[in-house]
């Protein structure tokens, strides 16, 4: 990313790996979409959009700054999604020895 950076493509934002496209860099991303686009629709392919999704990342830091930081649990459940789920990871667990 430090060259397309340095070339004016894109620019850094606060959140930890979340970049924003410059002038430069959003008229080549429309020009990309454009011939994809031109390309797929003459294959006969349809268009979707999707709604732009929230980091976890940053949602998870909101959260526990709600919750720890400045320990309201009001602001920390408003800061939880409708349809919450659990993922559940296996972790090695062990150890050597007698």
């Amino acid at each position: 990313m430090n060259r397309l950076e340095t070339l004016g493509f894109v620019g850094r934002t606060a959140a930890t790996g979340a970049h924003t496209l410059l002038p430069l860099g959003l008229r080549v991303h429309d020009r990309l979409s454009h011939i994809a686009r031109d390309a797929l629709v003459d294959r006969g392919a349809n268009a979707a959009a999707f709604p732009t999704l929230q980091s976890p990342a940053l949602l998870w830091e909101q959260h526990t700054a709600y919750e720890f930081v400045v320990k309201d649990a009001d602001l920390a459940v408003t800061s939880m999604v409708e349809d919450a789920s659990v993922m559940h990871l296996l972790t090695m667990i062990g150890g050597f020895g007698k």
